[in-house]
């Protein structure tokens, strides 16, 4: 975003403003007379001239900062909706959404018929996860537009229950149906979807169709309902109706080939390159189509599909992964571990070195895999970490837990700061050298401080082997803040306070860590809880439930010891 470089005072002034030519400017009062500035809608004094033209070049010098305050200044006090909107749009390209959702107010306010302002408010708030004030801002407006009702129903997905019934209320009062508006129809369906209201989303859908049968959209929504009800013969039938009239649709096509997938599997092929041809051979539908093979078993195609891919961009080594994958699926191992090793760079490289590696036996190939990890090396050292925990990993999958202690060792004698190799070092030995673990941990937490992975390592780890529970509980509290959501922080961060003795503030996290993850030394640390809590019947359950499973865990028999108490 620039301004213009050449300052013609009133012309440019005029133009950063968008406003009329006629607008009239008050003289300057004389030096030494003291006057109080007065804004009048419409007109620019003095004042303004001042500030716009310093924001001009205040935008000439990238401070879009400083660019953006004096304009939303300015659309204030002159009451301007083209001052507000260029505000706004300054506060978009900063990505400010505090002065986006002040700029745009302005403007809504200054242009109420305008429907930009309203979508970029919507937007913000949606984005924000500010649910509510969208609704209230929906809520305010006698009609939308289609583009509102599609940025409604691009963030249908964060609205809880009783928001989605707030906006289906709001909604209803359009009379879709009477009105025959399709797109408000649409919208509706969707949204009782969302609550789980089929029945009346296919009725809407229905009444939908009845004006114009073979709508897209709603023929989408009604074929996945029926896909969802397991009937495929009507949801396919539905689709290739829609498709007479729509035959350039790619979701329609979809739709079409995944049913065929399902019915005629001899008429894929066909369908699909019809697909791709009406969309002009676009290399994304074709990767998806490859995709979608690939998943429900047609190799041999997708392996087609890739390989055409491949031929148009011989630089998309990533494709490789997917035929490596095929290859493997197919039992052609040298033909997969090939395919692999010709992976280039990033994830998937790191994907495909992982997939070889699998395919490779330990007794007899492992020169062969440490050759494979080096050539990827070769072709990208930024993942030179990734690739040499990978094979560290193998040996220790392939039962040979020494030599992987070895090889990272050697590793961090080269890079002996580097957190991630200390990690890695600390896991391997977590079954037979524990003071070893406990010193490798610490050294990664020195290294990187602020990584929650290596805090709830270190403070769980604390937790087991010492009795240092305060400095463990403040370590996961640091990483629990950084990952809310991750299991193994839950857990420990219940555990943790049961170790301080808060239990009953323990157990809604250990609860939650279950819900998530049910294995049996999660559940070990519920059970424990659970009978410290008085609670015996519902801890006898769950261990009952994890025993049938693991009757060998070392977690479940320290846990029965606590029940039988």
């Amino acid at each position: 975003m620039r301004f213009s470089n050449k300052l013609l005072v009133l012309t440019s002034v005029l133009t950063l403003m968008g406003c009329a030519p006629q607008a009239e400017l008050k003289p300057a009062p004389p030096e030494t007379t003291k006057t109080t500035v007065s804004y009048v809608p419409g007109e620019f004094n003095e004042e303004s001239i001042f500030e716009l033209l310093t924001a001009e070049l205040a935008g000439q010098q990238r401070d879009f900062d400083k660019a953006q305050q004096l304009i939303e200044r300015q659309a204030e006090l002159n009451q301007s909706s083209a001052l507000a909107e260029r505000a706004t749009r300054l506060a978009q390209f900063l990505r400010d959404s505090g002065r986006v959702q002040h700029s745009a107010e302005l403007w809504q306010k200054l242009s109420p018929e305008d429907e930009a302002p309203a979508q970029i408010l919507l937007n913000t708030l949606f984005h924000e996860d500010r649910v509510n004030d969208a609704l209230d801002l929906i809520e305010a407006r006698e009609d939308f537009s289609t583009e509102t009702l599609v940025l409604i129903d691009t963030h249908l997905a964060r609205l809880n229950n009783d928001q989605a019934k707030r906006l289906l209320k709001i909604l209803d009062k359009q009379q879709a149906v009477k009105t025959k508006r399709l797109d408000l129809i649409l919208v509706i369906a969707k949204t009782e979807i969302h609550i789980g209201h089929i029945d009346r989303a296919m009725n809407l859908l229905n009444a939908g169709l009845k004006i114009e049968p073979t709508q897209a959209d709603l023929v989408i929504e009604k074929a996945q309902i029926l896909v969802s009800r397991t009937e495929f013969s009507n949801a396919l039938k539905l689709v290739n109706q829609a498709l007479k009239e729509n035959p350039t649709n790619r979701q329609l096509r979809a739709l079409q080939v995944q049913q065929l997938l399902k019915l005629a599997p001899r008429k894929v092929k066909s369908a699909v390159n019809k697909a791709i041809d009406q969309a002009n051979r676009d290399p994304q539908i074709i990767y998806y189509y490859a995709l979608l093979m690939m998943e429900n078993d047609q190799l041999i195609f997708s392996e087609e599909l890739f390989s055409d891919l491949l031929t148009a961009d011989p630089k998309a080594t990533d494709l490789y992964l997917y035929l490596g994958i095929i290859a493997a699926n197919q039992n052609k191992k040298e033909q997969a571990i090939d395919a692999f090793s010709k992976v280039e760079r990033g994830k998937s490289l790191l994907n495909a070195s992982s997939r070889a590696l699998q395919l490779m036996d330990a007794n007899t190939e492992s020169d062969r895999a440490l050759a494979f990890i080096n050539g990827a090396i070769i072709n990208d050292p930024e993942q030179e970490e990734d690739l040499n925990i990978l094979y560290t990993q193998w040996l220790q999958r392939s039962g040979d837990t020494d030599a992987a202690v070895s090889y990272i060792s050697a590793q961090i004698n080269k890079e002996p700061e580097s957190a991630h190799y200390l990690y890695a070092r600390a896991m391997l030995q977590d079954d037979f050298d524990h003071q070893a673990m406990l010193q490798d941990l610490e050294s990664a937490y020195q290294a990187d401080s602020t990584n929650p992975t290596i805090q709830n390592a270190l403070g769980y780890t604390l937790l087991e082997y010492t009795d240092q529970y305060q400095r463990a509980y403040e370590l996961i509290s640091l990483a629990y803040k950084q990952s809310p959501t991750e299991v193994a922080i839950i857990d420990s961060m219940g555990w943790a306070l049961h170790k301080l003795g808060r239990n009953a503030e323990a157990l809604p996290y250990l609860e939650k860590a279950y819900m998530e993850f049910s294995d049996a030394e999660v559940g070990s640390h519920l059970i424990i809880v659970l009978s410290i809590l008085g609670q015996q019947e519902r801890a006898n359950q769950i261990y009952q439930d994890l025993f049938e499973k693991n009757p060998d865990s070392k977690d479940l028999k320290e846990a029965l010891e606590w029940l039988n108490n």
